[in-house]
Parts: C-alpha cells; structure tokens; sequence
C-alpha cells in the first residue's frame, strides 16, 4: 500500500499558527501528559475516539529533534512546541493513524477533522471556530471526500482476540538478529551508511537518494527496515530535514 501524499502540510502549518494567541505554553512533560490525559477523557472526544485512545503511549522531549511528532506510539515535543495546540495537533496524529491507518496523508482531510474536533472539545468552540476560519482562508481541507467512507480499522486496545485454528502451521519467528541483518543487507545495497545516536535515532547521512539526509527513531531493527523501505518507495513521507514523519 502506497502513503497517501501529504499535500497541505505547508498550508495547515500557516493556517494554525493563528492559535498561537489563545494557546498556552505546557513547559514540563508532566504539564503535557496532563493535557493529553484533560484531552482523552473529555466527553465528546471519548465518545468519538475512544477505540482509538487506549494503550500505551510515550511522551519524549524531543531532545536533538528539529520537529514535534506523533505516531501511533509515540509523541515527542522539542521545547519550542510545548504549546497547547502543537500538543493537540500530535495528539490528532496519534488518533488519525490509530483509526484510519498509517498510510493515509499525515496532514490530510482525515487528520484536520480529527485535529479541528480536539481543537473544540479541549480549547474550546471560539478556537476551533478561529481555526476552521483559517483553514477556509488558507484553502486547508478538513472533512472527507464527499460520497466516500473512510476505512475504520479496529479498536487500538480492543481488538477481537485471534482464534488460532487446530492444526496451525507453528508460527515462523522473527529474531532481532535476522532483522538486523536485513537492515544492514539494505543499506549495503543503496551505499549508505549510518549512526545510531545515543537517544535511539537511526540517521543516514546525505546522499543522492536522501539529499537531507534519513533520520527516525528506532524501537525494531524490523521496524526501521520497514521505514527505510517505505522512504525509499516514497520520499515524500519524509520532512524536509529528513526526518522520517511519524
């Protein structure tokens, strides 16, 4: 499955700077752990949202990072974005890539629908409403296609338990060495080389491919192959800095 192309990033980064007035600084993780948590448990967004919302989630300061970002595990907030709208702006990425998928544009129609609704529910209705204002004037998109259904996986937490069938094969397992040795079996092909940083970055130097660059955060040697591969396939999922998009 091909990443969507995420084509009004530039355009929604303008448009909500506009919350930057009404928003306040959250200096500390634990200020930010707060605020999510103000967030997730709020009526509206539980009632919406709540198959989304459960599991762990890790909160990091972004230490090194040019960029805040938020994935499906993961957020992290470099001094400078610790401001209430940057926190729910990651936040809605976590929920989006929960619901509809990593592949869908990171900041697509189904993103700013997801982000517009924290926005109301947490800032409240005279922000969101400055928000969708400047969305309209910056020509940012925020409600699905018309006449079309955006896929809903499962659950994050609640997903149906896998019924194992009498006579399964025994499942193949994956080691952390074989992983490892695809990793490196991939750079070797493309002449790259790499670090890996003493706050689990993964960062490949400038090359033709990669003109700024390959960095992202490593949990799995399994999991960094798989985002090597997909920015390989599709540079476009990377920021400008090279810096891989949760």
């Amino acid at each position: 499955m091909i990443k969507e192309r995420d084509s009004q990033k530039s355009k929604l980064y303008k448009a909500e700077k506009v919350l930057e007035q009404v928003s306040n600084r959250l200096e500390t993780l634990a200020e930010i752990e707060a605020y999510i948590n103000l967030a997730l448990n709020r009526a509206p967004i539980k009632s919406r949202y709540s198959r989304w919302t459960g599991g762990h989630l890790m909160i990091l300061d972004g230490r090194g990072a040019t960029f805040a970002r938020g994935g499906q595990r993961i957020v992290k907030f470099p001094r400078w974005s610790r401001t209430q709208y940057i926190v729910l702006h990651e936040l809605a990425h976590v929920i989006a890539q929960r619901k509809y998928g990593v592949y869908i544009a990171g900041h697509g129609r189904l993103f700013c629908e997801v982000y517009l609704n924290l926005v109301r529910f947490v800032m409240g209705v005279a922000a969101h409403d400055l928000l969708k204002a400047s969305f309209k004037e910056h020509k940012v998109k925020f409600r699905p296609k018309r006449g079309t259904t955006p896929k809903v996986l499962p659950g994050w937490s609640l997903m149906p338990p896998t019924v194992k069938p009498k006579f399964a094969p025994k499942p193949k397992v994956r080691t952390v060495d074989k992983d490892y040795q695809e990793f490196r079996a991939l750079i070797r092909k493309h002449g790259f080389t790499y670090t890996k940083s003493s706050d689990g970055y993964i960062e490949i130097p400038p090359s033709t491919i990669f003109p700024h660059g390959f960095t992202t955060l490593h949990h799995s040697w399994y999991e960094s192959v798989r985002r090597l591969e997909l920015c390989l396939e599709d540079p476009s999922v990377m920021a400008e800095e090279g810096y891989y998009t949760e």
